[in-house]
């Protein structure tokens, strides 16, 4: 998480962004944090709004799901059964 309430993902180094949730400087707001909810989803909001979720709708979520960052900088959310629900890339 950046200060300025953005998810991002960089290289090691730190010099390259990969991925970032939004380029829009509207929808970050300072003090957001990434959390991944017990439904599956990844979900960034400061309290009780969120300002960004990787599935938006109820029929695309999987409990249990959880995140994986692989090697090649890919975010995955996968469900139980082993299926890639979301990707980065």
């Amino acid at each position: 998480m950046q200060q300025d309430g953005n998810l991002c993902l960089k290289t090691i180094a730190g010099d390259v962004f990969i991925w970032c949730m939004t380029t829009d400087p509207n929808v970050l707001i300072k003090g957001t944090v990434c959390a991944m909810q017990e439904d599956g989803n990844l979900n960034v909001s400061p309290r009780e709004k969120w300002v960004w979720s990787a599935f938006n709708k109820a029929s695309q979520l999987t409990s249990g799901s959880y995140l994986e960052l692989t090697d090649e900088g890919t975010i995955k959310i996968i469900a139980p059964n082993g299926t890639v629900k979301w990707q980065n890339i």
